[in-house]
Protein backbone atom coordinates (compact mmCIF):
# COMPACT_ATOMS: atom_id res chain seq x y z
CA UNK A 1 0.00 0.00 0.00
CA UNK A 2 1.15 3.54 -0.58
CA UNK A 3 2.19 5.60 2.44
CA UNK A 4 0.04 8.69 2.97
CA UNK A 5 1.47 9.93 6.26
CA UNK A 6 -1.94 10.72 7.70
CA UNK A 7 -4.62 8.96 9.72
CA UNK A 8 -8.30 9.17 8.84
CA UNK A 9 -11.61 8.67 10.59
CA UNK A 10 -15.18 8.20 9.42
CA UNK A 11 -17.28 11.35 9.06
CA UNK A 12 -20.17 11.29 11.55
CA UNK A 13 -23.39 13.19 10.91
CA UNK A 14 -22.37 15.68 13.66
CA UNK A 15 -19.03 16.34 11.93
CA UNK A 16 -20.73 16.63 8.52
CA UNK A 17 -23.21 19.16 9.92
CA UNK A 18 -20.48 21.19 11.64
CA UNK A 19 -18.44 21.32 8.41
CA UNK A 20 -21.37 22.20 6.17
CA UNK A 21 -21.58 18.90 4.28
CA UNK A 22 -25.03 17.82 3.14
CA UNK A 23 -24.39 14.24 4.30
CA UNK A 24 -21.87 12.19 6.27
CA UNK A 25 -19.35 10.95 3.72
CA UNK A 26 -15.64 11.02 3.02
CA UNK A 27 -12.59 10.57 5.25
CA UNK A 28 -11.86 13.01 8.06
CA UNK A 29 -8.14 13.83 8.39
CA UNK A 30 -7.27 13.20 12.07
CA UNK A 31 -3.49 13.58 12.05
CA UNK A 32 -0.82 14.44 9.47
CA UNK A 33 2.77 13.21 9.92
CA UNK A 34 5.47 15.83 9.47
CA UNK A 35 7.32 15.56 6.16
CA UNK A 36 5.06 12.80 4.78
CA UNK A 37 3.26 12.85 1.39
CA UNK A 38 0.03 14.24 2.95
CA UNK A 39 1.91 17.13 4.60
CA UNK A 40 3.72 17.88 1.31
CA UNK A 41 0.35 17.92 -0.49
CA UNK A 42 -0.92 20.50 2.02
CA UNK A 43 -3.45 18.22 3.74
CA UNK A 44 -4.39 19.39 7.25
CA UNK A 45 -6.15 17.81 10.24
CA UNK A 46 -9.86 18.65 10.26
CA UNK A 47 -10.23 18.56 6.47
CA UNK A 48 -12.38 15.94 4.73
CA UNK A 49 -11.26 14.02 1.64
CA UNK A 50 -14.37 13.44 -0.48
CA UNK A 51 -12.91 12.13 -3.77
CA UNK A 52 -9.80 10.68 -5.45
CA UNK A 53 -9.31 11.64 -9.11
CA UNK A 54 -12.96 12.68 -9.23
CA UNK A 55 -14.28 9.35 -7.86
CA UNK A 56 -16.13 10.01 -4.60
CA UNK A 57 -15.09 8.18 -1.44
CA UNK A 58 -17.73 7.44 1.18
CA UNK A 59 -15.44 6.43 4.09
CA UNK A 60 -11.73 5.98 5.02
CA UNK A 61 -11.57 2.36 3.74
CA UNK A 62 -12.80 3.51 0.31
CA UNK A 63 -10.12 6.23 0.30
CA UNK A 64 -7.34 3.74 1.11
CA UNK A 65 -8.69 1.35 -1.56
CA UNK A 66 -8.60 4.13 -4.20
CA UNK A 67 -5.05 5.12 -3.23
CA UNK A 68 -3.87 1.48 -3.30
CA UNK A 69 -5.34 0.81 -6.75
CA UNK A 70 -3.80 4.06 -8.09
CA UNK A 71 -0.38 2.44 -7.51
CA UNK A 72 2.96 3.39 -5.99
CA UNK A 73 4.92 6.14 -7.69
CA UNK A 74 1.81 7.72 -9.20
CA UNK A 75 0.14 10.99 -8.30
CA UNK A 76 -3.58 11.44 -7.57
CA UNK A 77 -5.80 14.47 -7.09
CA UNK A 78 -7.62 14.57 -3.76
CA UNK A 79 -10.83 16.57 -3.47
CA UNK A 80 -10.70 18.16 -0.03
CA UNK A 81 -13.44 20.07 1.78
CA UNK A 82 -12.79 22.55 4.56
CA UNK A 83 -15.34 25.08 5.86
CA UNK A 84 -17.60 24.30 2.90
CA UNK A 85 -14.77 25.18 0.46
CA UNK A 86 -13.58 22.53 -1.96
CA UNK A 87 -10.05 22.31 -3.33
CA UNK A 88 -7.90 19.83 -5.28
CA UNK A 89 -4.59 18.67 -3.80
CA UNK A 90 -2.02 16.55 -5.70
CA UNK A 91 -0.77 13.62 -3.61
CA UNK A 92 2.28 11.56 -4.64
CA UNK A 93 1.94 7.88 -3.69
CA UNK A 94 5.20 6.66 -2.20
CA UNK A 95 6.35 3.71 -0.09
CA UNK A 96 6.55 4.35 3.63
CA UNK A 97 10.07 5.41 4.61
CA UNK A 98 12.21 3.28 6.89
CA UNK A 99 13.44 6.20 9.03
CA UNK A 100 15.17 3.94 11.55
CA UNK A 101 16.70 0.53 10.71
CA UNK A 102 14.24 -2.17 11.78
CA UNK A 103 16.98 -4.32 13.39
CA UNK A 104 14.69 -7.33 13.88
CA UNK A 105 15.70 -9.50 16.87
CA UNK A 106 14.27 -12.58 18.57
CA UNK A 107 14.74 -12.23 22.33
CA UNK A 108 16.33 -15.30 23.92
CA UNK A 109 17.49 -16.15 27.46
CA UNK A 110 15.20 -16.20 30.49
CA UNK A 111 13.11 -13.04 30.37
CA UNK A 112 9.41 -12.19 30.03
CA UNK A 113 10.23 -11.27 26.38
CA UNK A 114 11.84 -14.60 25.46
CA UNK A 115 10.28 -15.76 22.17
CA UNK A 116 9.15 -12.29 21.11
CA UNK A 117 10.39 -10.96 17.76
CA UNK A 118 10.93 -7.20 18.14
CA UNK A 119 11.85 -4.43 15.70
CA UNK A 120 12.29 -0.68 15.67
CA UNK A 121 9.19 1.15 14.50
CA UNK A 122 9.39 3.34 11.41
CA UNK A 123 6.52 4.47 9.17
CA UNK A 124 7.22 1.43 6.93
CA UNK A 125 7.13 -1.11 9.79
CA UNK A 126 3.99 0.57 11.18
CA UNK A 127 2.44 0.36 7.71
CA UNK A 128 3.32 -3.35 7.34
CA UNK A 129 1.78 -4.09 10.76
CA UNK A 130 -1.25 -1.87 9.96
CA UNK A 131 -0.53 0.47 12.87
CA UNK A 132 -0.87 4.28 13.00
CA UNK A 133 1.97 5.89 10.97
CA UNK A 134 3.20 8.01 13.89
CA UNK A 135 3.83 4.94 16.12
CA UNK A 136 7.36 5.03 17.55
CA UNK A 137 9.63 2.86 19.70
CA UNK A 138 10.05 -0.92 19.76
CA UNK A 139 7.23 -3.15 18.57
CA UNK A 140 6.56 -6.87 18.97
CA UNK A 141 6.07 -8.10 15.40
CA UNK A 142 5.67 -11.81 16.22
CA UNK A 143 5.38 -14.04 19.30
CA UNK A 144 6.67 -17.62 19.04
CA UNK A 145 4.11 -20.26 20.10
CA UNK A 146 4.57 -21.69 23.60
CA UNK A 147 7.29 -19.17 24.47
CA UNK A 148 7.46 -17.26 27.80
CA UNK A 149 6.37 -14.11 25.91
CA UNK A 150 3.28 -15.94 24.57
CA UNK A 151 2.41 -17.40 27.98
CA UNK A 152 2.68 -13.96 29.60
CA UNK A 153 0.25 -12.54 27.05
CA UNK A 154 2.46 -10.45 24.74
CA UNK A 155 0.84 -9.88 21.35
CA UNK A 156 2.00 -8.67 17.93
CA UNK A 157 1.68 -4.85 17.65
CA UNK A 158 2.47 -4.36 21.37
CA UNK A 159 4.81 -1.39 21.73
CA UNK A 160 7.29 -1.85 24.60
CA UNK A 161 7.36 1.63 26.18
CA UNK A 162 9.54 1.14 29.28
CA UNK A 163 11.14 -1.50 31.50
CA UNK A 164 11.76 -0.75 35.20
CA UNK A 165 11.27 2.96 34.55
CA UNK A 166 13.74 3.12 31.63
CA UNK A 167 12.25 4.20 28.29
CA UNK A 168 12.90 1.65 25.55
CA UNK A 169 13.79 3.49 22.34
CA UNK A 170 15.49 0.76 20.30
CA UNK A 171 15.79 -3.02 19.98
CA UNK A 172 19.44 -2.83 21.11
CA UNK A 173 18.35 -1.06 24.34
CA UNK A 174 15.71 -3.76 24.91
CA UNK A 175 18.32 -6.50 24.39
CA UNK A 176 20.71 -4.84 26.87
CA UNK A 177 18.01 -4.58 29.55
CA UNK A 178 16.92 -8.20 28.91
CA UNK A 179 20.53 -9.41 29.23
CA UNK A 180 20.98 -7.58 32.57
CA UNK A 181 18.20 -9.80 34.09
CA UNK A 182 16.95 -7.50 36.88
CA UNK A 183 14.88 -10.30 38.49
CA UNK A 184 11.79 -8.12 38.86
CA UNK A 185 10.31 -6.63 35.69
CA UNK A 186 8.03 -3.58 35.62
CA UNK A 187 6.94 -3.39 32.01
CA UNK A 188 4.81 -0.73 30.35
CA UNK A 189 3.38 -1.51 26.94
CA UNK A 190 1.04 0.30 24.58
CA UNK A 191 -1.68 -1.82 22.99
CA UNK A 192 -4.22 -0.24 20.61
CA UNK A 193 -3.47 3.20 22.06
CA UNK A 194 -3.93 2.02 25.69
CA UNK A 195 -1.06 1.97 28.20
CA UNK A 196 -0.81 -1.28 30.19
CA UNK A 197 1.55 -1.77 33.15
CA UNK A 198 2.58 -5.29 34.18
CA UNK A 199 4.85 -6.86 36.79
CA UNK A 200 6.80 -10.08 36.18
CA UNK A 201 9.23 -11.98 38.40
Amino acid sequence: RPYVGASFDAVTSEVAEALGLNKARGALVVKVSEGGPAAKAGLKAGEIVTAVDGISVEHPDALLYRLTTAGLGNSVKLTVVENGREQQLPLVLARAPETSPRDQRTIGGHTPFTGAVVENLSPRVADELRMPPESAGVVVSEVKDDSPAARLGFEPKDIIVSINGTDVKSTSELSEIADSDPGLWRVEIERNGQRIRQFFR
